[in-house]
């Protein structure tokens, strides 16, 4: 495990409710994910069936809209915890803790997916009536940076 950022530009419509995956790492049965639920940006990080969520308080906005998820990991060994942050446009929405992390790779046979997630998803929940919870917003970018230690 190591500390790392992951940032979404999207765009929403004027009138629309942005729904959907962003992006997806993994399975049921350990992965991450950076999706919007009812409008809400959201992470939830899957260690082994064991969910962690971190939501915002405030839907996202019609126009474009910068998403920022942080782990800083506490290092020290394998499967230690982190401390998180979900900001959107520069402002801290939501914040907790991951007491721990997985030890190892979330998975061989499941790959990472943008603007949906195929297979066994991260969280066991359809997001909207679209297939593999599908975004139903525009995707600009995804930039998914790691910090390993020196």
């Amino acid at each position: 495990s190591v500390s790392s950022s992951l940032q979404a530009s999207v765009t929403v419509d004027q009138g629309a409710v942005a729904d959907g995956v962003i992006i997806a790492q993994g399975s049921r049965f350990g992965g991450w994910t950076l999706y919007v639920e009812d409008g809400y940006p959201t992470y939830t990080y899957n260690n082994l069936g064991d969910l962690a969520t971190f939501k915002s308080s405030e839907p996202l906005s019609a126009g474009t809209s910068e998403l920022r998820f942080e782990i800083d990991y506490d290092g020290g060994g394998v499967g230690k915890g982190a401390n998180t942050t979900l900001s959107v446009n520069g402002e801290v929405v939501s914040s907790g803790r991951l007491e721990k992390t997985t030890p190892s790779r979330f998975s061989i046979d499941e790959g990472t997916d943008v603007g949906m997630d195929r297979g066994s998803p991260v969280i066991q929940r359809q997001l909207n009536d679209r297939r593999f919870s599908e975004f139903n917003a525009i995707i600009n970018k995804v930039t998914l940076e790691i910090f390993p230690t020196s």
